[in-house]
């Protein structure tokens, strides 16, 4: 007898990467902590961190980019812990237009190559 087939409850298809990121107060900009973004998707992105978040905090992520830096305002929706003291984050866009979106995606994009695993 086959097993039955799980449902796939993801959304969008989710880009893993390794890309390094600040973590920041979304008010005052303020770094709170390092980390780096394990995988992204057109609703969200994944990061790795020892920063402890509590869930539904809104966090802007800054990545570096060379002339422009990108900030990506996004929400807390899910922790799990990997090892230690190091936690994986779910956070979904926050007050992001689809357009938004797109282009965040697209920057990502070109940095996964710099930074692929």
């Amino acid at each position: 007898m086959k097993p039955p087939k799980l449902r796939n409850r993801r959304k969008f298809l989710r880009i893993s990467t390794n890309i390094p990121c600040d973590i920041c107060d979304v008010y005052t900009s303020v770094t709170i902590g390092k980390g780096f973004i394990v995988d992204f998707s057109m609703g969200g992105i994944g990061i790795g961190t020892t920063v402890i978040l509590a869930d539904g905090l809104d966090v802007m992520i800054k990545v570096e980019i060379p002339g422009n830096d990108l900030y990506i305002s996004t929400v807390v929706v899910n922790e799990r812990r990997i090892m230690g003291d190091v936690f994986i984050y779910g956070l979904r866009f926050f007050q992001t237009n689809i357009f938004k979106r797109f282009s965040i995606r697209k920057t990502l994009r070109k940095l996964t190559e710099v930074y692929s695993r």
